[in-house]
């Protein structure tokens, strides 16, 4: 055992901090990147239909019904299914049509996301402007203030758990897709290869399963119901410092806002366990939205300068993350960076 360790109580603790305190901080990161995926993603969903929940999305225990178990007649309808590319143009044309979302150029929103088995709710603003802008921030006792933002050059992500980040390679790839505003209608260019595959179901109600391949990241599954049109749930693997993580996200309450379709109520299952809901309370399109809420805070900007001075990872160094729990004690990594103060919106 090394010197920065001790037994105590049966637990091995390290500079003060227990391996159950090391795993449960990895817990949280790993929910808390989900958590501002998700929102992100949200951000960019309701002008654009599906586009940030094909994602690019994040909630609740739901079973699902396995076509075996359809009845007779409906798993007749398999052999002559409907094409990818018919469900997909469906669902822009039943949630507004194409010219409504054209004529949307960004959005405001407001809302709250509850982690009800870990005794958390956090309040939510999110922020998305065409071409591929995007702010948002969470905030709760429990979990402090936490944001992701893009320019449409560059993604990022802080807070007081993990200080800032900023996105490379797949990840940035795919914050930009889900933060595209008008991602929906541009879906051919986001993902090159579509293709039905089956008849689901999503509570009790039959619906179009669609597996998408996009340019970057990891395939997804999404559904359609059948009989609306809308997107009722979407399959997808979310890549975090924790590792990959399955999402599924359940999408209802469909409201109508300047003449377009959004979901108001998202539930997500994280890794089949783990419960998130998300809740829209306010919506609002085409307001004014200052250049200032989508600049780079002072501290992801500094940090991205130093990556590329460097060729450092954009990343802050981290204490009590799940990779450095599993190293050695003579490991020497830098505790993370405070972030800055949060950006004021109004």
């Amino acid at each position: 055992m090394s010197g920065g360790e001790v037994v105590r109580d049966g637990e091995v603790v390290r500079d003060g901090r227990s391996s159950r305190d090391l795993r449960e901080g990895s817990e949280m990161k790993t929910w808390e990147a989900v958590a501002m995926r998700w929102v992100a993603r949200a951000a960019s969903l309701r002008p654009a239909g599906d586009a940030a929940v094909r994602v690019s999305g994040v909630l609740g225990p739901v079973v699902f019904v396995l076509l075996l178990l359809v009845s007779a007649p409906l798993q007749a309808q398999e052999t002559d299914l409907p094409s990818a590319e018919e469900i997909i143009d469906r669902s822009i044309e039943v949630m507004g049509g194409r010219a409504a979302f054209e004529r949307l150029y960004n959005n405001k929103s407001t809302g709250t996301m509850e982690m009800p088995q870990m005794g958390l709710k956090a309040s939510t603003i999110s922020y998305s402007a065409a071409p591929a802008r995007m702010y948002v921030a969470m905030e709760s006792e429990g979990l402090g203030t936490m944001e992701s933002g893009g320019d449409g050059e560059v993604y990022w992500e802080r807070s007081m758990m993990t200080g800032p980040k900023v996105k490379k390679g797949e990840e940035k790839a795919v914050a930009r897709r889900e933060a595209m505003f008008h991602g929906n209608l541009k879906w051919r260019e986001l993902y090159p290869e579509v293709e039905t595959t089956a008849i689901d179901t999503v509570d009790g109600k039959p619906c179009y399963r669609i597996l998408l391949t996009p340019v970057d990241g990891q395939p997804e599954t999404h559904c359609y119901d059948v009989e609306s049109g809308l997107l009722v749930k979407s399959e997808m693997k979310v890549k975090t410092d924790m590792g990959v993580i399955p999402v599924e996200t359940y999408l209802s309450d469909y409201r109508e806002a300047e003449g377009v379709l959004s979901p108001h109520h998202v539930r997500q299952v994280i890794m089949g366990i783990q419960e998130m809901l998300f809740t829209t309370d306010s919506l609002w399109y085409n307001v004014e939205i200052p250049d200032s809420v989508f600049a780079l805070p002072p501290d992801v900007a500094a940090l991205l300068a130093k990556q590329e001075m460097s060729g450092e990872p954009a990343v802050a160094p981290e204490s009590g993350s799940a990779g450095e729990a599993g190293k050695s004690a003579e490991s020497d990594a830098a505790p993370a960076e405070e972030p800055a103060e949060p950006i004021e919106v109004q």
